[in-house]
């Protein structure tokens, strides 16, 4: 009976084991008293070509711009966010410091010790309320400070049980500015769980990106997709590699010239954890 007891435990304990590996509770979440040291690589590949009379053209090569025009744009940026201890109202403190933050030419984009204040719950993601820097002006400091909190609205992935195989979606809108113009897009980003190991889970990511609204003024045209990878971190309830590549193309044609526009662009997120 005792031996039947013990073989009965091993079993069920082995199957609930086989099907917490089949599912996964996902979420995104930062926790206090913890270290998140993060190195960013953000790259672009564009071109842009002209169209147009060869009036047109002819002023182009006068003013001395290239058709077509590349650009090729690279950013590194290692930061350390770190949380405080929970209060009882439920929020805690949290610091981004930028270690490092430099372009393709070298240059120092966000200067060394730049450091951005914000709090967040552990059901909510962080709201930054201020930034110090020795050597940022304020107008730069205000966007920088807007571009942060936009990202981290961007990276808020809805909470949901997901099995092997399945897959879910989230939808974000975009607002580009091209010469000018302001291209309002949707993007749709399918997350599809491929596996799930002991401490982490692997998720293919496929993005769409359609326009909203279409410019009566401009004949527009604007269509992307992405493919990528994340990497989920359980214990932790975070993602510590998120990888996307992008191919994006734009055209725009005005009453004198057509704009055509073909972007790559890469996002590559690592992220270490540790614990106070």
């Amino acid at each position: 009976m005792k031996q039947f007891f013990l073989f009965a435990l091993f079993l069920i304990t082995y199957l609930n084991q086989g099907q917490s590996k089949e599912s996964l509770d996902f979420k995104i979440r930062y926790t206090p008293e913890t270290i998140y040291t993060q190195l960013i690589e953000q790259s672009a590949d564009m071109v842009i070509a002209y169209e147009g009379s060869p009036e047109f053209l002819a002023n182009l090569e006068a003013k001395e711009i290239q058709n077509p025009t590349i650009k090729k744009t690279l950013n590194l940026t290692e930061s350390i966010l770190k949380t405080g201890k929970l209060k009882p109202n439920g929020t805690f403190p949290l610091t981004i410091e930028f270690v490092k933050s430099n372009n393709l030419e070298g240059t120092i984009v966000i200067p060394n010790g730049t450091i951005i204040y914000g709090n967040a719950t552990d059901s909510s993601l962080p709201k930054l309320d201020s930034i110090v820097s020795k050597d940022m002006e304020e107008s730069f400091k205000k966007t920088l400070l807007q571009t942060m909190q936009s990202t981290f609205s961007q990276i808020s992935i809805p909470d949901t049980k997901i099995k092997i195989g399945e897959t879910f979606s989230q939808k974000n809108p975009l607002s580009l500015p091209i010469a000018g113009i302001t291209i309002d897009m949707d993007i749709t980003t399918n997350y599809k769980l491929l596996k799930i190991e002991k401490d982490h889970a692997e998720f293919d990511i496929t993005q769409v990106y359609i326009m909203k609204i279409i410019n009566d003024k401009y004949n527009i045209n604007a269509t992307g997709t992405g493919k990528g990878n994340l990497t989920y971190n359980i214990p932790n309830q975070f993602s510590t590699h998120y990888d996307i590549e992008i191919e994006m193309g734009f055209s725009i044609k005005m009453e004198q010239f057509t704009m055509n526009l073909t972007s790559k662009s890469g996002f590559n997120h690592h992220v270490q954890i540790s614990k106070y």
